[in-house]
């Protein structure tokens, strides 16, 4: 990593560490490639120096082995602000620059073989909007893997589901800051966002057409009862299909303004029942398959406030397992008085 006068920095080198602007706004990242236009702006700013990656460090970038998954979580939501900023600003997506940017990072948390209990621990406290875009590319991501699909199909999920809510950068900042449930009005207007993303990614570079049609049909339903367009069924990519799944389980497990979150547990339930009619059968259930391995010996709180250890799951309803509390064992699957309301362990 060397030190550059913006004088002496040229077109193809890569910057080594991030420039931030006077609003703390990441103006360009770590792992950028540097053309005439982003010097021009550079200089704009008055930045004087850069770090930039010596010769034989520039052919890719490359995440440090030692870097924790929340260094990588807190990296990337970084990275979601000043694209989403930016975005705002008018400026368009360069496709290719954003995967060399998060996809080594998107690799490092998604190879944790805890990763979803790790997911759920990151004390990562900024809007939701930011840690819903990247919990949702998380989530696809691993689905991706869930099913067996290939590499390039898993990163392309992630950087749909990055990008799934860019179109929320055109909605009115009262509507999306609301403390309250949105009124009908409002909620029509949020629904607009995946039109607007749409819209942005097709005037990026680099973008293809698997993506933008990931992100604009997200809120499709196998019923014909999602937005924007009312696809059903086979009308609706895969992708979209993997990114509803992810993104329902992420808002719903959430905490917001309005309402608690609810426990992975209640979350299934509601995945399991969609899967019938909204939700995409297979990537739902092997979503479930797959989450609930993950809970196996987790401490959960119940409806009677007591703490319970997961024992064994119900093959049948994974949101049901067998529990122990003392000495004693219950079957939730037969025992419907106990409902799991968090996952505390």
């Amino acid at each position: 990593m060397n030190l550059v006068s913006i004088e002496d920095v040229k077109s193809g080198m890569i910057l080594a560490r991030d420039v931030i602007n006077d609003l703390g706004i990441i103006f360009m990242s770590a792992g950028s490639e540097i053309n005439s236009a982003s010097i021009a702006s550079l200089k704009k700013l008055d930045i004087d120096f850069v770090y930039v990656e010596e010769a034989d460090q520039a052919a890719a970038p490359s995440v440090d082995e030692h870097i924790t998954m929340e260094q990588a979580y807190t990296r990337l939501m970084n990275l979601y602000k000043s694209i989403y900023a930016n975005v705002g600003l008018g400026k368009s997506l360069n496709l290719d620059q954003l995967k060399r940017e998060t996809l080594p990072l998107f690799k490092k948390i998604t190879e944790d073989n805890n990763v979803l209990n790790s997911l759920r621990r990151v004390g990562v406290h900024d809007s939701y909007s930011y840690i819903h875009s990247v919990n949702v590319a998380i989530l696809a991501m691993i689905i991706g893997k869930w099913l067996n699909l290939k590499t390039h199909i898993q990163e392309d999920l992630a950087i749909a589901g990055f990008l799934h809510d860019i179109g929320k950068t055109n909605i009115p900042l009262d509507i999306l800051d609301k403390p309250g449930e949105l009124t009908v009005s409002e909620f029509e207007k949020i629904k607009e966002h995946p039109i607007h993303g749409y819209r942005i990614l097709q005037i990026s570079t680099g973008v293809t057409n698997e993506i933008m049609e990931a992100v604009k049909h997200h809120h499709e339903r196998i019923d014909g009862s999602g937005y924007p367009d009312g696809l059903r069924d086979r009308e609706i990519s895969l992708y979209a299909k993997i990114l509803a799944v992810a993104d329902v389980f992420d808002a719903i497990t959430a905490n917001k303004s309005y309402r608690s979150k609810i426990s992975v547990y209640a979350a299934a339930r509601v995945l399991k029942t969609e899967s019938f009619n909204k939700l995409e059968p297979k990537v739902t259930e092997v979503f479930l398959k797959n989450i609930s391995r993950f809970y196996v010996g987790n401490k959960v709180k119940l409806n009677t406030g007591e703490i319970g250890e997961v024992i064994l799951l119900n093959k049948t309803d994974v949101t049901r397992p067998l529990i122990k509390i003392g000495e004693m064992y219950f079957d939730l699957s037969t025992n419907y008085k106990l409902e799991i309301v968090d996952v505390v362990g």
